[in-house]
């Protein structure tokens, strides 16, 4: 690692620390993952303490009924929720659903809209992916892609309004935030991510799938090579439906070919449509107002024209 590299990692590094510091879990959340994680906890106490957080509660239940999940009859018992969800998705949802809120305190609404819709494209679409593609359990790359971009908070937080209106011109030029970051500090905000959320304590699987930048760490194993390919996709599908770079189209339909495998469904196309649909299914969970937009059918027939041309 060169001196450069080791001064942009140690600036990183600390930017994560102080967030860590300032920004923690919520006290219901620790105690919900506390009970979580010990083999003594009974199902009474672990509602009762999910209870303590009405907002927390109906979020819970909101995602259990919505196309994420899927239960063959509705569910309307936070108890049965639970039972429903199992020990690992539930952890992993209070995980994503619990950030602290000072994290998005100043944030203009043009920057916090910009974060949602690619977070909620990203978090749907690392889980359709593995789902459909991989037919493997998909809480893991969910809770990576609602995360990937936490960093972007604490760039706000540190940096201000200066650097709100450096996300609003780069998005505005349909340009690559990441590159631009890179550019200007050494390191994107993904970087910040992983630190912060290794220094919070969350799952390791969930920090490697993120933590890809890293030039220190030994040869990934084939298992978590797949779950950043995921991640990778779940980017691509970010830029085509937040950021409108449909020139991105080529190669997210090279990346589900891979994928895939040998199997023929469902096309880069089809999966595409039901990430954009779920995505405003899991906007109205979170009661989060996105922009409209332009449909899924005009971005997929732009994109096709750019092609073509």
């Amino acid at each position: 690692m060169s001196r450069s590299d080791t001064t942009h990692h140690d600036t990183a590094e600390r930017l994560a620390a102080l967030a860590g510091n300032l920004y923690t879990l919520p006290a219901v959340a620790l105690e919900i993952l506390d009970l979580v994680d010990r083999v003594d906890t009974d199902a009474i106490a672990l509602r009762r303490c999910v209870e303590k957080d009405p907002a927390l509660a109906a979020k819970i239940l909101r995602v259990v009924n919505s196309s994420l999940y899927g239960p063959s009859q509705p569910i309307g018992d936070l108890g049965q929720a639970l039972a429903f969800l199992g020990a690992k998705p539930l952890k992993l949802l209070i995980l994503g659903f619990s950030l602290p809120p000072r994290m998005f305190q100043g944030v203009e609404a043009k920057v916090l809209t910009y974060y949602w819709r690619r977070t909620l494209t990203k978090a749907v679409a690392a889980r359709e992916l593995n789902e459909q593609l991989i037919r493997a359990s998909s809480e893991e790359c969910f809770l990576a892609g609602l995360l990937q971009d936490i960093g972007l908070l604490v760039f706000i937080q540190s940096l201000g309004l200066p650097f709100q209106r450096f996300v609003e011109k780069v998005t505005e030029k349909r340009e690559d935030l990441y590159v631009r970051e890179q550019e200007v500090f050494g390191f994107d905000h993904r970087t910040i991510s992983a630190k912060l959320l290794r220094h919070w304590g969350m799952p390791s699987v969930i920090v490697e799938m993120i933590d890809e930048y890293e030039v220190t760490k030994p040869p990934p194993g084939a298992a978590l090579v797949t779950r950043r390919k995921i991640l990778q996709g779940a980017e691509l599908a970010a830029k085509i439906f937040a950021d409108e770079r449909l020139e991105e189209w080529p190669r997210w339909e090279q990346l589900v070919t891979q994928l895939r495998g040998t199997n023929t469904e469902p096309t880069a196309e089809d999966l595409l449509k039901q990430i954009h649909q779920k995505v405003g299914q899991l906007a109205e969970v979170l009661s989060l107002r996105l922009p409209a937009g332009q449909s899924c059918e005009k971005i997929l027939a732009l994109a096709h024209d750019k092609l073509a041309k």
